[in-house]
């Protein structure tokens, strides 16, 4: 078994680490906009500093009628019936033949 060098790792982690930034950096974004007042998360010139506020979940759960969330939750259902279906066939899935298995090199 060949040993990989460690300056390879380093950088397949650091890629790595750089893949999970640009991924969780949206959805941090969104988190911090959806605490800011509106005239705040629309602005020009973003504000990273600002006084959180709760007010815009107040109104999305006080103010909202019912009938908005059900086609939400038919959506989701329909989406967590699909993912379950697929993870009860996932063995009878066709693999190609080059689909990584637990002999590969960076398994070990």
């Amino acid at each position: 078994m060949q040993k990989t060098s460690p300056y390879l790792r380093l950088g397949i982690h650091l890629l790595l680490v750089l893949w999970l930034l640009y991924s969780v950096i949206p959805f941090i974004w969104t988190l911090l906009n959806s605490l800011k007042l509106p005239r705040d998360a629309n602005s020009r010139i973003p504000k990273f500093i600002f006084q959180p506020t709760g007010k815009n979940y107040a109104n999305l759960w006080l103010n909202s009628s019912s009938a908005d969330f059900v086609p939400i939750g038919i959506g989701l259902l329909i989406l967590a019936a699909i993912l379950g279906i697929i993870a009860f066939y996932a063995d009878r899935l066709p693999l190609r033949a080059s689909a990584p298995t637990s002999g590969s090199w960076w398994c070990s």
